[in-house]
């Protein structure tokens, strides 16, 4: 299930984000004006997004957070419907910004659980094989979205892409306990002072002074 998770999470957006280019410079807009808003304002947008997704991942689950941003990722999409069309209007640029804040926050969500899901000793190579199916998700449904598009017209295929996000929020939705992984707090998990936290913070506090305790002992005069 969480390899399902890390391809049908991606999907949606994916196949939105290569129709926004070709989509505003069909509308009328200038290739300067497509790079500024697309590879300068609303990346830099949504790294605040990230900042604050990262705020609230100490508090809340990861999985709480991509159940909370998906529907605003799919009504950013519903709004850039019109791209590309002579009715694309004043609601494009706070859409895709939206859109690239949703997917930032999302992306940070699942990079938590992936790193969760990391075991001791192989930490690197379970990060990278997680992420690298989550990235070529993307590159798939990137693609395939452009042949779509020349098929059906941007509208039509961004209803798709919404709706790939709808079933993405009711997968997400129905496997939220078997999503949170071990290790990832669902609440603020503030233990007490005689808690398991306190406890292990005094095994490691004696686990240190009793290692300098010997590297001060070996290194006295023989």
């Amino acid at each position: 299930s969480w390899a399902i998770t890390l391809i049908v999470v991606n999907i949606g957006v994916s196949m939105v984000f290569p129709m926004l280019q070709t989509g505003l410079v069909d509308a009328g807009w200038s290739v300067t004006a497509v790079g500024s808003l697309l590879n300068v304002t609303a990346p830099l947008v949504s790294l605040i997004a990230v900042a604050l997704t990262g705020l609230v991942l100490v508090r809340v689950s990861p999985v709480v957070v991509i159940l909370a941003v998906l529907p605003i990722e799919a009504l950013a999409a519903l709004a850039l419907m019109p791209i590309g069309t002579a009715e694309a209007g004043g609601l494009i640029v706070p859409a895709i910004i939206v859109l690239y804040c949703a997917h930032h926050s999302i992306s940070t969500a699942v990079v938590t659980l992936i790193m969760a899901r990391t075991g001791p000793g192989t930490e690197g190579s379970d990060f990278t094989v997680q992420h690298s199916l989550f990235l070529l998700t993307g590159f798939v449904a990137g693609g395939g979205a452009m042949q779509l598009a020349a098929a059906l017209g941007y509208g039509p295929s961004i209803a798709i892409a919404a709706g790939v996000m709808g079933l993405a929020f009711v997968f997400c939705l129905a496997l939220r306990r078997r999503l949170a992984a071990p290790g990832v707090p669902a609440t603020d998990g503030a233990e007490g002072s005689d808690g398991p936290g306190k406890a292990g913070e005094a095994g490691e506090a004696e686990t240190s002074n009793r290692g300098w305790a010997e590297t001060i002992g070996a290194a006295g005069p023989n």
